[in-house]
């Protein structure tokens, strides 16, 4: 039986092609990285109220998922990467770096939920990241509940 010899270009050849087949492998695979989430921008998702929900008052509380953004409190200087969010309730606005936040004392009708996440100087992101969703607030008494008894009955 003879036995076969591979020169060292056959050599170099077979380990760039297992090379280049391991690459793609685990390059299509692979996660991204820091900077590349960092790159592609911050992300904004409102898990709740969702658009239309009634919803029983007179508090009001709103979580969102935010990716590809460090929250902080808000400050004056501009910070790349760095931000908070500011959540706004019709016309009134209040400013967190929290993912949850209670409206709290919300009349009962129609409102609307904004959510907008800004830079740490409290500029706006470009293109501008929000999101709106409208809900109708109801009262405890007007959820079809019965009144509560007087004393003594």
């Amino acid at each position: 039986m003879r036995r076969i010899e591979w020169s060292s270009s056959w050599k170099a050849g077979f380990f760039l092609l297992v090379l280049g087949l391991t690459m793609v492998v685990f390059g299509c695979t692979r996660q991204a990285t820091r900077e590349e989430k960092t790159a592609a921008g911050p992300s904004l998702v409102l898990e709740s109220p969702r658009d239309g929900e009634t919803i029983t008052g007179p508090n009001v509380t709103v979580r969102v998922k935010v990716e590809n953004l460090k929250l902080e409190p808000p400050g004056l200087v501009k910070q790349e990467g760095v931000g908070h969010i500011h959540y706004y309730l019709d016309d009134k606005v209040q400013m967190s770096p929290e993912q949850t936040l209670t409206f709290t004392e919300v009349t009962s009708g129609e409102h609307t939920i904004r959510v907008v996440l800004v830079q740490k100087d409290h500029s706006p992101f470009n293109p501008p990241v929000e999101k709106t969703v409208k809900i109708n607030v109801v009262s405890g008494a007007q959820t079809g509940a019965p009144p509560p008894s007087p004393p003594g009955y």
